[in-house]
């Protein structure tokens, strides 16, 4: 339940503040450090993105789809 809530936070707020950790803790009944410490979801952002958010693959997988730079 913990996960859902924290994408729920980031969809609304653009990233995860340690705010939304505390409201999200808060609302699932546990402690904010039970909550930094549960397994990472590599698709939260800790702090807010600037504007562009550039991505670069540099990985086989898209060098042989053309997708490297």
């Amino acid at each position: 339940m913990i996960l859902p809530a924290l994408h729920l936070a980031q969809k609304e707020f653009g990233h995860v503040s340690d705010e939304a950790i505390v409201y999200v803790a808060g609302l699932v009944g546990t402690s904010p450090a039970e909550i930094e410490g549960s397994p990472p979801s590599t698709r939260l952002q800790p702090e807010a993105r600037g504007k562009y958010h550039v991505q670069i693959c540099r990985n086989i997988s898209c060098s042989l789809l053309g997708r490297s730079t």
